[in-house]
């Protein structure tokens, strides 16, 4: 067995646990096809299972064809390989909604999808929980680093997520690879200034953006940045805090395993509504903070990377 034959049936018995008789989709693209179809030749040796495979949307969080999200709503699991992230759409929120438990893996690659599948879940889980815990009752979050960072979000009543990979309940939803414990700041209450580390072709890196009332007011370094956040609507609005948890992962350029590197953290930018937010937009772009330091209200939880919980 291959090391991606081994992380697909990794995701089909361990991070989806897949029964027979269940009904399982694989939504795939052109640039994603090769995990595509080693999750379908893995789900296919459990239980019924089809693969579609549909054009690039090119940009995360937009919408899939119509008829793919129908579709979506009427199947158990689904797995979606693609190079843009369907995570914060409206197809993943309605077909969660219809009862399917679904894993995203936007920007997946073979090598990535070989190295961060096969971990140890449970310790990972035990890690993640620590934080989220340390999260309860937290009114606000700091975060600073050597780059420039220094933002003040206000998370009061937000829900917490955690990404541990285990998408066993009816209605779960997590990303692929996992590791990350996340949520969404209070819109309209983010103040400060966000330094860009690594953001694949998205943003060049020391790219700064100044944050005022939850909404970017001002980006100085990149011209382009600055001209799709104020093209795509909703762009500007500070979407999400996460950090991350998985130990295999390493920042590759590539934002699907970079947010997920423990000692890193990153703020998104666009919609918020798979977090219980209000916002909704086109994009949700995610800019990785390398070796931060972050406080939970007046308690130091990260000190240049290393947790201290």
């Amino acid at each position: 067995m291959t090391l991606i034959e081994k992380a697909a049936k990794t995701v089909i018995d361990v991070c989806m646990a897949v029964r027979k008789g269940e009904k399982v989709l694989i939504v795939t693209d052109r640039l994603t096809k090769d995990v595509g179809q080693a999750l379908y030749d893995a789900s296919e040796k459990v239980t019924d299972t089809t693969l579609i495979v549909i054009e690039p949307t090119g940009l995360s969080g937009k919408e899939p064809p119509k008829e793919v999200a129908a579709l979506m709503k009427k199947f158990d699991v689904v797995l979606c390989p693609t190079k843009y992230s369907l995570t914060h759409t409206y197809a993943r929120k309605n077909a969660c909604r219809a009862g399917a438990r679904i894993a995203t893996l936007p920007g997946i690659t073979s090598d990535m999808f070989a190295r961060t599948i096969n971990i140890d879940y449970k310790e990972m889980l035990k890690l993640s929980q620590k934080l989220a815990d340390a999260l309860k009752g937290v009114h606000r979050v700091k975060v600073v680093t050597n780059s420039g960072t220094n933002i003040i979000m206000e998370v009061k009543g937000r829900r917490v997520d955690i990404d541990s990979g285990l998408i066993h309940e009816k209605r779960g939803f997590g990303n692929l690879p996992a590791g990350e414990v996340s949520l969404s700041p209070r819109e309209k209450k983010s103040n400060g200034v966000i330094v860009i580390d690594s953001m694949e072709d998205l943003a060049e890196p020391k790219t700064k953006t100044y944050v005022k009332n939850g909404l970017v007011q001002e980006v100085e370094g990149d011209k382009q940045f600055r001209d799709k956040l104020w093209k795509l609507k909703n762009a500007r609005n500070i979407a999400e805090l996460g950090i991350g948890t998985n130990p295999n992962a390493k920042v590759v350029g590539n934002i699907l395993e970079d947010e997920k590197v423990l000692g890193t953290c990153h703020i998104a930018y666009g919609s918020n509504i798979s977090y219980g937010g209000r916002v909704k937009s086109d994009i949700h772009w995610d800019a990785i903070l390398l070796r931060p330091t972050i406080w939970f209200d007046n308690k130091k939880i990260m000190d240049s990377g290393e947790l201290l919980l």
